[in-house]
């Protein structure tokens, strides 16, 4: 076995299911595990937070199979099948190969391709996991491809299930921005990351992915990335098109220093990612108070600030009106008269300590900040 083709064929199954629509949302979760090579396992396994592969059989793989078999491991995770509370008194073993003809009529039904001897059955296609589960016998000699003990290193379970459960989230998030409907994903995880979508994911990642949903068409070969050279000559990400961002920050009395110096963190950080031609940060109360515009040599940590009245909307959504920028951020604890343009651009609200915050208007990130902590 060639040790550098084997991972040169793992690195071009990744950037198949990243590139390929279907894994819009699978394709995230994969980014954010770890791939390893063992040669004790005979095929694959994972326990939530790692995938490992036997690179022999990995090797024996067509590149269909091996990006089938890639994207069968990340749904194990996605799926939470790693969780020892999924188990539920059932047989592990045969539980295992419930889930694995579950996942495998689902991904080849998608047009994925499996390894050869992979669990399929096409008459499962429209069961559960548990209905599959009641259809099987147990059969002590299968090797489940999830870690369930033995001597593989595992790691705190509570702490990979909690860091699963954020990887899943961070990977919706970005599907979500992209245009991925979450109702088509499976064994109704569409539906259970909706209803903890706003509190699970922390907001500066909404941020940055809203951001970097903006630059993702924005691709440029020329400057390849350096990361695949001289193996994959692949394009850099090139933020052109983001010419304008405008940030809008809520400096009413009910707003604390300690917020305000969170919001200009990651306006900062934005500053420095993303480098738009143009960047425009105002404050604002019952009006505008003052409108800052940043060149590349400017900080943000320099502005200074003239608010700390009640708290007005209408202002800030006329001048996006008005000047039109590529999207527009608008950190604010939401507490004013409702007001709803049409608007020319994408708007994202941080909504901050206010949970019942709705808006026909853009996209709504709900904040909690500790007050007490920070007065």
């Amino acid at each position: 076995m060639d040790t550098v083709s084997v991972e040169k064929a793992l690195v071009r199954a990744k950037i198949a299911m990243m590139l390929d629509k279907r894994s819009a949302f699978i394709s995230g979760v994969m980014l954010e595990l770890n791939t390893k090579w063992d040669e004790a396992i005979p095929t694959a396994c994972t326990n939530g937070a790692d995938i490992s592969f036997s690179p022999n059989f990995f090797a024996a793989q067509n590149s269909d199979a091996q990006l089938g078999l890639l994207i069968h491991e990340t749904w194990h995770v996605a799926l939470g099948h790693t969780d020892p509370d999924d188990l539920m008194g059932r047989c592990p073993k045969r539980l295992n190969r419930a889930q694995d003809f579950f996942i495998n009529s689902m991904i080849v039904a998608d047009g994925f391709v499996i390894p050869k001897g992979g669990c399929l059955n096409r008459d499962y296609d429209d069961l559960s996991i548990g209905e599959i589960y009641d259809l099987l016998e147990d059969d002590p000699d299968y090797d489940p491809d999830v870690v369930g003990g033995g001597d593989a290193e595992q790691g705190d379970p509570i702490e990979i299930e909690a860091n699963r459960k954020e990887i899943v989230q961070r990977a919706a998030m970005r599907a979500k921005m992209g245009g991925f409907d979450l109702g088509t994903l499976p064994d109704d995880l569409g539906i259970r990351i909706e209803q903890s979508y706003n509190t699970a994911v922390p907001w500066e990642d909404c941020l940055q992915e809203f951001m970097g949903e903006l630059a993702k068409d924005d691709y440029s070969y020329q400057k390849f990335n350096r990361k695949y050279l001289p193996d994959f000559y692949l394009p850099t990400l090139h933020s052109e098109a983001m010419s304008h961002l405008a940030f809008a920050m809520d400096l009413s009395y009910s707003v604390t220093d300690y917020e305000v110096a969170r919001e200009l963190g990651e306006i900062e950080y934005v500053k420095q990612t993303f480098n738009p031609n143009e960047l425009t940060v105002m404050d604002f109360d019952t009006g505008i108070r003052s409108i800052h515009t940043l060149t590349e040599s400017d900080s943000v940590s320099d502005i200074s600030f003239k608010g700390r009245g009640g708290t007005k909307i209408s202002p800030v959504l006329d001048w996006a009106i008005e000047n039109n920028p590529t999207a527009m951020v608008i950190f604010t604890d939401g507490e004013f008269t409702p007001y709803e343009p049409k608007m020319p651009c994408p708007v994202l609200w941080i909504i901050i300590n206010n949970p019942s915050f709705t808006s026909n208007i853009g996209r709504i990130v709900h904040a909690t900040f500790d007050r007490e902590s920070h007065s």
